[in-house]
């Protein structure tokens, strides 16, 4: 009978270090998921600062494309007009007309 008791006691003693082992095994899981989360929330309010701390210099740049190209006062300056009815050696009333 005590042999008996003690193997009841032993299940029980097994059954109880079972059920703690799964118990702190579910906490350690836990808190690696909740330090996941705080390091990904970490990167992600990181990247939201690079990006919000960007932003100003790309809107400075669209408001304003032409800010590094050098403005001249005279863009024609150095260019001939030219008159495309000088440039033919011939005029056009005085072409000869080619009869078959």
């Amino acid at each position: 009978m005590e042999m008996e008791i003690e193997a009841r006691i032993s299940a029980k003693l097994d059954l109880l270090l079972k059920k703690m082992d799964e118990r702190i095994k579910r906490m350690d899981e836990e808190k690696r998921r909740l330090e996941e989360e705080q390091r990904y929330r970490l990167d992600l309010s990181s990247l939201n600062f690079f990006v919000d701390s960007r932003v100003p210099e790309v809107k400075k740049k669209e408001e304003d494309p032409g800010k590094g190209m050098k403005k001249e006062k005279d863009p024609g300056k150095g260019m001939k007009e030219k008159d495309p009815w000088k440039e033919m050696s011939v005029p056009v009333e005085e072409q000869p007309l080619q009869v078959d």
